[in-house]
């Protein structure tokens, strides 16, 4: 194996962050990757970043929002988090490679597991404004 510090292929780019970071150090040392599925890479944990982000700035913000004419509607987060997360997925199908999970542990994560995070996310919501 190339040692990271002399192959700029398999150095970390200082803008990744958190589960991006795990997830591209965890594929760059396990995989052989071509210069295009790189740059595939590279995608895939801008899509982590900003789904990660989005979801920490849903969590200090209510599920339902008030749209025009002051109906009740989804929180517009919620779109933009299901549409980067299918884009990653994307990604992921292109290079056939798992996802990290927070732990840094390689995973497979397919769109029913991210419906079943942002349940989670949901019900914590709920049992906060219940207490």
């Amino acid at each position: 194996m190339t040692d990271q510090s002399q192959d700029p292929y398999k150095q970390i780019p200082i803008a990744f962050k958190g589960n991006s970071k795990v997830y591209y150090d965890a594929v760059i040392n396990k995989y052989e990757l071509s210069e295009e599925e790189i740059i595939i890479l590279h995608n895939i944990c801008h899509q982590i970043m900003l789904v990660e982000d989005l979801r920490f700035q849903l969590a200090q913000q209510d599920f339902i929002v008030i749209g025009v004419g002051g109906m009740d509607k989804a929180n517009p987060l919620l779109a933009e988090i299901a549409r980067h997360s299918t884009l990653m997925l994307q990604h992921i199908k292109q290079l056939n490679l798992p996802t990290a999970d927070e732990n840094g542990n390689l995973v497979i994560k397919g769109p029913e597991s991210i419906s079943a995070h942002m349940r989670e996310m949901g019900k914590k919501r709920w049992a906060q404004r219940a207490s």
